[in-house]
């Protein structure tokens, strides 16, 4: 996880900053090209919460349980990038009590309510469950049914990768939950 720099963790005295903060700003000018990067990109999405957000996740090959972000003061972006299927490895989140959606970020930026149970979608070697209920919504709002769509043509297929960045911000301006997902379908 990445931080943004913060001048708020000095030592109670104010005579220097504390050893975690030390160590962030370390982290940080180590990988200050991918968090600018990273904020260029989400720029072209929403440059208002770029201005907000306070850390960057850079995951590869995440695949956690269910969870809810209890640090999250709003909204999450999700980024993913990989060879993983098309229609795979998008970010589920529930909706309602039987609604699960999956909001594909391959190769694209969506945007997530992390305050609600959410988890990344099986990818690669991991086929999904045939009959699994939740329906593949893209950043339109549209559903996808080619969930079955490689991403090449290749005979020889790697191990599938996925990268991932998530924006958010923790500790500012608290907003009240909304709906889980922001590009709600049409049918």
């Amino acid at each position: 996880i990445l931080r943004a720099p913060n001048n708020s963790e000095k030592k109670k005295d104010n005579s220097s900053s504390s050893r975690r903060a030390i160590r962030q700003a370390k982290k940080f000018q180590k990988y200050q090209k991918i968090w600018d990067l990273a904020l260029q990109a989400l720029k072209e999405t929403d440059s208002e919460f770029a201005t907000r957000c306070t850390e960057i996740a850079v995951t590869y090959g995440f695949q956690g349980s269910p969870h809810i972000d209890k640090q999250n003061c709003g909204p999450f972006y999700g980024f993913a990038l990989g060879n993983f299927r098309n229609g795979t490895g998008g970010v589920c989140v529930e909706c309602s009590t039987r609604v699960v959606a999956v909001v594909n970020t391959k190769n694209r930026i969506g945007r997530i309510d992390g305050r609600y149970p959410h988890w990344v979608d099986q990818y690669g070697n991991n086929e999904r469950d045939p009959s699994s209920q939740h329906e593949h919504i893209d950043n339109t709002g549209n559903i996808n049914d080619d969930a079955a769509e490689d991403t090449d043509d290749n005979t020889t297929k790697a191990l599938p990768e996925r990268y991932s960045l998530v924006y958010y911000e923790t500790g500012r301006n608290f907003a009240i939950p909304g709906p889980a997902i922001f590009s709600i379908p049409e049918r």
